[in-house]
């Protein structure tokens, strides 16, 4: 996980470097440093910030690790084209690894609010938003995120939809490109002469 963690940081270090993006020298922790925080705790911590940002500084990966809520606020600062790019340069390593030609494809639901106070959400308006997740067996309000990973669960594609969008119609609108298996070629029938041989 330590050589993992570095190779996160100096990523993200170079994209932003790409970018043009620089911080203010008054930071007390760098852009990079925030967007690594937030894919390791995706990677080794399920998303949990807290136990990410602990252990992170514990370890003295990041010693000036900013209050949870100021990190958050930090993270939903960063552009979602350098999320992207970042996802797609990451994807693209698992892509090329990935060896065996396999791939899977699922859906989850995202639930933005309770169904009973969707009336009263301000961030989502719509029927649109309304899902049905036949798993939980109930309705829920928010989101679907639909997704291509490898055979050993590593990302390659993803799109995020609203709930009531079906799972055929958006991957239609995803921009796939994975090869495709080589055609084998039918084994000739061996003549009975030549299996004495």
């Amino acid at each position: 996980m330590h050589i993992k963690i570095i190779l996160i940081y100096c990523i993200c270090d170079d994209f932003l470097s790409a970018f043009g993006l620089n911080d203010n020298k008054q930071c007390r922790m760098t852009s990079a440093e925030i967007l690594t925080v937030a894919i390791v705790s995706a990677l080794f911590f399920n998303g949990n910030f807290s136990r990410t940002r602990l252990i992170l500084k514990h370890d003295g990966y990041i010693p000036n690790m900013l209050s949870e809520s100021r990190l958050n606020r930090r993270l939903h600062e960063v552009d979602l084209c350098v999320w992207q790019s970042i996802f797609h340069a990451i994807s693209e390593v698992f892509h090329k690894n990935n060896q065996s030609l396999e791939y899977l494809v699922d859906s989850m639901p995202i639930e933005v609010c309770m169904n009973v106070r969707s009336y009263r959400c301000k961030l989502l308006t719509g029927k649109e938003f309304i899902g049905f997740c036949k798993a939980k067996k109930k309705f829920y309000y928010g989101f679907k995120i639909h997704m291509i990973t490898t055979h050993d669960g590593k990302p390659i594609e993803f799109i995020i939809t609203p709930a009531s969008m079906a799972d055929i119609t958006a991957f239609k609108l995803m921009e796939i490109d994975l090869p495709l298996k080589p055609n084998l070629r039918p084994k000739s029938r061996m003549n009975i002469a030549e299996l004495g041989k």
